[in-house]
């Protein structure tokens, strides 16, 4: 969906879409100051937008989104919505039910700083972060040494309980990430040397690639670039919020009835 953006008195558009490349990775050890705030808005039990309907000459019209479980018979709640340049009614109401998903789905803010590092990312990109705070993942760090391609010695310690997997994602020299599953251990045991069940390659897991832990599938969390602020010294202030890919499916309501 497109989301018009206005910078220096400039507009451009900034597509928000289902994204599969990952263009930056972040953890306390590559930023700092992370912060959120959650909103915790009154949810409409719907959208009236006015808009210009192409289908209809280009007159003024209106057009009245529900919420799922809201009709024209039971809805008490409706607010206005400005769609500039939208002109097609079925157009409008994806929209309109685009905008209802994201109050449900991105009720939260999150900002962290970070240096030079920032640059890799723009406005809509898809990042992920790893921070204790939000309890993303277990652990991050740096690699401190390569024993062989399974053997891995970290800056960090790492917690391992027995009868958990947990996996370890690394982001080497050239910006590529690996993910590897560890072995699992036969007594809890903190450590900062670590055995992957499968090799990595020449390029992975080498002094200083950044890490990221935890449970499989739950190192990191998904996040999208919302804002990017410049700030000294080349570093910068992101704003991001969830990826939350169920907005972009048709279970969010991005079906026309």
């Amino acid at each position: 969906f497109p989301v018009t953006i206005e910078l220096d008195g400039k507009h451009t558009v900034l597509i928000d879409k289902p994204r599969d490349y990952v263009s930056q990775y972040f953890t306390p050890h590559n930023s700092w100051g992370f912060a959120g705030s959650k909103t915790l808005p009154k949810i409409p039990h719907g959208f009236r937008v006015q808009f210009q309907n192409e289908e209809k000459g280009y007159q003024q019209d209106e057009r009245v989104v529900y919420d799922d479980g809201y009709n024209e018979s039971n809805a008490t709640l409706l607010e206005g919505l400005v769609l500039p340049g939208v002109t097609n009614p079925a157009t409008v109401y994806k929209q309109a039910r685009f905008h209802l998903a994201q109050i449900k789905l991105r009720p939260e803010i999150y900002t962290l700083n970070a240096d030079i590092e920032h640059l890799v990312c723009n406005r809509g990109d898809l990042v992920k972060v790893q921070h204790d705070v939000t309890m993303w993942g277990l652990a991050s760090g740096r690699v401190k040494q390569k024993i062989d391609s399974v053997n891995i010695v970290l800056t960090e310690d790492v917690d391992l309980k027995q009868g958990y997997t947990y996996c370890i994602r690394f982001r080497n020299a050239k910006g590529e990430s690996v993910v590897k599953t560890l072995d699992i251990v036969n007594a809890d045991t903190t450590t900062n040397t670590i055995k992957l069940n499968s090799a990595v390659d020449a390029d992975t897991a080498n002094p200083d690639d950044l890490f990221m832990f935890g449970l499989v599938d739950q190192e990191t969390n998904d996040l999208i670039v919302l804002k990017v602020e410049p700030a000294a010294n080349m570093t910068a202030k992101l704003s991001l919020v969830d990826y939350s890919p169920d907005i972009y499916t048709i279970d969010s309501g991005l079906a026309i009835p």
